[in-house]
């Protein structure tokens, strides 16, 4: 086995660790908060993106419409996005985020900056700079692995 493959092997267990932790952290600083990690994946989609449609947010956050689409319909219960018209296409309403929608994110991502600050103390921005666009390749590659090559599966 190379270097290089047991480095990537090494590399794909620390991502999977990394969002294990990370989903922990976030289930206990966030416990008293009714959300889901999609959810808030969702949430702060829009809250970044704008308003877009199910579909579009869908194959941006690379899952099926119909698991958005339940996203979608607990967080409207929540009153933390709304669906209005969309000019552009009769039957594909757009979600937006609600002021509650954009409160809650925002007071999720404050609890988070604390704990962050402590995490990444020891890592400089030139490091964090390094890691952001490392793991941003290895996304875009997989990206395009599975639009090509898995397309069929």
């Amino acid at each position: 086995m190379s270097s290089k493959h047991l480095l990537s092997e090494q590399l794909i267990n620390e991502i999977r660790l990394s969002f294990n932790l990370l989903v922990r952290v976030g289930d206990r600083l966030h416990k008293d908060i009714d959300i889901s990690l999609g959810m808030r994946a969702v949430l702060e989609h829009l809250q970044n993106n704008g308003a877009m449609t199910v579909p579009q947010i869908a194959k941006n956050r690379h899952v099926t419409r119909q698991r958005i689409q339940v996203l979608i319909n607990r967080l409207a219960e929540l009153d933390y996005v709304d669906s209005i018209e969309n000019p552009r296409h009769q039957r594909s309403n757009l979600i937006t985020i609600t002021d509650a929608g954009s409160r809650c994110i925002n007071e999720m991502r404050d609890k988070e900056a604390e704990v962050l600050k402590s995490v990444l103390r020891g890592i400089n921005a030139d490091q964090l700079t390094m890691l952001t666009r490392g793991l941003g390749d290895v996304r875009n590659a997989l990206e395009t692995i599975s639009l090509t090559s898995l397309a069929d599966d």
